[in-house]
């Protein structure tokens, strides 16, 4: 039982040091500014929102090779219990 206790945690990384100055709705929309100064913003960890855009961008959904050369799905869990 070595991992007795353990919480399994996914992360997301970014590229530049960030700023989070608030958090709503269970932590999946946050205010953010990047650290060292910069506009504050509002990110959604929303991956339905994620691929709506990706869609709109594209003009059409991902190819079945695109989906396999893609990264794996974001977390299910945004913050630990």
């Amino acid at each position: 039982m070595a991992d007795a206790g353990r919480i399994d945690i996914e992360s997301y990384d970014f590229a530049d040091k960030q700023g989070f100055l608030a958090s709503a709705d269970e932590g999946k929309t946050l205010l953010r500014s990047p650290v060292g100064g910069g506009r504050v913003e509002l990110f959604r960890l929303d991956p339905a929102l994620w691929q709506r855009h990706r869609d709109d961008v594209l003009g059409r959904d991902l190819s079945e090779d695109e989906r396999r050369g893609r990264p794996p799905e974001p977390p299910d869990v945004i913050c630990p219990p």
